[in-house]
Formats: structure tokens, C-alpha cells, sequence
């Protein structure tokens, strides 16, 4: 899939939603279903192609993951609903400054069902030139991008090595049910490291996968976003390459 994918594309890039989506998928890891809406009639054909209770919220790198904007807006519930959260999110993108003057494309929004709400995680893996992959965990949003709240391991992972990537965040008790928190289903995000972990480690043309968010709850865990950017190298890594 990964050498097709580099015949149709030599100098790599980024996968396609499709394509990330079956390579995820090759590793038991199974995606949210979302579709990309470019104009609200799209919108709204998504919405009822789901049966409504969806979410509209906007994918672009410079609106997703902020938890200032209201770039998601969450169960809506028939066409009314729609047309208003879409007109709230192309004035939202306005004030950005996004170019919004073709609709609302700019921000990348896309339709996807509601999941329950949870505790939103980011998992992500990169190629590094002397380690090979390197897999990170983090909560989605501030925790990670500017506390610096992550953990690191280098596949393959042990038991032990997922779980302790759970334990040492300073945010794992909102994970374990502590401090009024419900708790979530830690075996299933450790199960997803090692998911994550394996692909990384069998593919050294995989130079950056991030899974975002990924929702956990007390009964299971949810997969809502994935970018996969892949790079010409060779089936085989250095065998010195992970050499301490």
C-alpha cells in the first residue's frame, strides 16, 4: 500500500484521507467516519447521509486544536441546526482571517457522527534520523503543544514500555478517575501504542503519523483524526540505527 502510494508520488507526502484510512485500518485501527463539506449543501447531504446527531467542525491547522475557538460544533440535529453552526464557523473564519470569500472551504471543515465525550488524546509517531521511530503520547491541545506534557518511547514497545507512557504524564489522573474525573479505559489507549508502535516500527517509509483526538472514554476509545505523511527510504532501516 505504502510502495503504491510512493509509485503514484516518488518524493512522498502526504497520504490521502482514503489512503490513511486503509493503511490504519491494515493495523486494527479503525477511524471515525468524517467527510470533507466545502459548501453547506454539502453539509447537510453529510448530515442526513448520517442520520444526524454530527459534528461540523473545522480541520485546518490554524483553527483545529484550540480550545479558545468554537471551531467545533457538536450535535446537530437536523438542517437547522447545520446552517446556523455553519454561519457561526465561516464568521469565525473570517475573524481569523481565513479567505472565506469562495465559502468556507479555507478552514477544511468536515461533517463527522457525535462520539462521547471523553478525554482527548494524541498519539504520533516520527521517523528520527539516529533512533528510527520514536512514539509519543500526549492530551490533545495545550497539555501537549505548549506544556510540553508528552511521553516518548521507541518501538517496539513492551507491556511495559505502553504502560508506563500512561503513567508518566502529569495529566494521567485524568485518565485513572482521580480528582472527580470518570476515568477512562487505559488497556484500549494502550492497546492503540502498540497498534501505533508496530506500524512504525515495520515501515521506515512512515516519516510522520499523528492520531488526533482520539477520544477516550470509560467504555472504549475513539480514533476522530488522522494525518500520515510518508518518504522514499528504503524497506530496511540501518540495523545500527537503534544502537545505544
Amino acid at each position: 500500500m505504502v510502495n503504491q502510494a510512493l509509485a503514484r508520488n516518488p518524493l512522498g507526502g502526504r497520504l490521502s484521507d482514503d489512503d490513511a484510512a486503509a493503511l490504519l485500518a491494515a493495523y486494527g485501527i479503525e477511524l471515525v467516519r468524517q467527510r470533507r463539506v466545502d459548501a453547506l449543501d454539502e453539509a447537510l447531504a453529510a448530515g442526513e447521509a448520517y442520520g444526524w446527531n454530527v459534528v461540523l467542525k473545522a480541520t485546518d491547522e490554524r483553527v483545529r486544536g484550540r480550545p479558545d475557538l468554537a471551531s467545533v460544533f457538536r450535535s446537530l440535529d437536523g438542517p437547522d441546526a447545520m446552517r446556523r453552526a455553519w454561519l457561526d464557523l465561516t464568521v469565525l473564519a473570517g475573524e481569523l482571517g481565513l479567505e472565506t470569500e469562495k465559502g468556507l472551504a479555507a478552514a477544511a471543515p468536515v461533517v463527522q457522527p457525535m462520539v462521547p465525550a471523553g478525554v482527548p488524546l494524541r498519539i504520533a509517531t516520527h521517523e528520527d534520523i539516529a533512533f528510527g521511530p520514536i512514539v509519543e503520547l500526549g492530551l490533545a491541545g495545550i497539555a501537549s503543544d505548549l506544556l510540553g506534557d508528552q511521553a516518548f518511547r521507541v518501538p517496539p514497545l513492551t507491556t511495559v514500555d505502553a504502560a508506563a507512557m500512561v503513567r508518566d504524564l502529569r495529566a494521567a489522573p485524568t485518565l485513572f478517575g482521580q480528582h472527580g474525573a470518570p476515568g477512562v479505559d487505559v488497556a484500549r489507549v494502550e492497546e492503540l501504542l502498540h497498534r501505533v508502535s508496530q506500524l512504525a516500527d515495520e515501515l521506515p517509509q512512515l516519516s510522520w503519523l499523528l492520531l488526533t483526538p482520539c477520544i477516550a472514554t470509560r467504555n472504549g476509545l475513539s480514533v476522530l483524526g488522522a494525518r500520515i505523511e510518508i518518504a522514499p527510504t528504503g524497506d530496511q532501516r540501518d540495523p545500527l540505527a537503534r544502537t545505544l
